[in-house]
């Protein structure tokens, strides 16, 4: 009986050579699953940190907005007027009162006033510092209430409108003075180190109450 080089060949199994190029394929395979992998798994981290950052924008904004809308600025009385000050290109300081008022508690006794005060940390990675203190009821024996708003851009910037134009300082009014400007308006700012804009947001002021301090202090608190 003859057998064919064929059939011979046949029954030898698979050459070098073909191992080599079945391993070469096998290993491209998962060197294709693996940067498919990587590339996924970069895409959830970055959508996670991108979630994460918009969702501390959208904190520090919601802080800011609600404060400066309950911005309340009686006359004659230094220790309740404004103070802003922005460098070039960072807020320094913001500090003003504000008239916390509760939906469930809408009587203007049952509510109270506090000043709120805006600053970054001292720290290497600063950041953004809002600083409570009661200047009514109980409360105001208290001290300082400090709380930070982490967030992942290094900068703020603040400019209020006084009817005429956007104001980047302004200064606490003195005693005598019954008429002080009101703020209608303020612009927010975050920006990166690059000083690009991260976030802006323009709050409207409303006008506050026209009356002083002393007399919504007077018998709500121990000073």
């Amino acid at each position: 009986m003859t057998i064919s080089v064929a059939h011979l060949r046949s029954q030898r199994g698979a050459t070098l050579i073909e191992v080599i190029a079945a391993l070469g394929i096998g290993a491209l395979v998962v060197a294709v699953i693996a940067l498919a992998h990587y590339a996924l798994t970069s895409e959830t981290t970055r959508q996670s940190r991108r979630q994460q950052t918009a969702e501390r924008i959208d904190e520090t904004l919601f802080e800011l907005r609600e404060d400066l809308q309950q911005l309340f600025l009686p006359a004659g009385d230094p220790e309740t007027g404004i103070e802003l000050e922005n460098s070039d290109t960072n807020l320094i300081r913001l500090s003003f009162c504000r008239w916390e008022i509760s939906a469930d508690r809408p009587r203007l006794a049952t509510n109270r006033l506090e000043r709120v005060t805006y600053r970054f940390s001292d720290d290497p990675a600063p950041d953004l510092l809002r600083i409570r203190r009661a200047l009514t009821g109980p409360a105001a024996l208290d001290g300082d209430t400090t709380n930070r708003l982490v967030g992942t851009w290094p900068r703020l910037l603040v400019h209020l409108h006084d009817g005429d134009t956007w104001q980047t300082n302004w200064a606490p009014a003195k005693a005598d003075n019954m008429d002080p400007p009101r703020p209608r308006a303020a612009r927010l700012w975050l920006l990166n180190e690059q000083g690009e804009t991260v976030a802006e947001s323009l709050v409207i002021i409303p006008s506050g109450l026209s009356v002083t301090s002393t007399l919504l202090r007077a018998g709500t608190t121990i000073r």
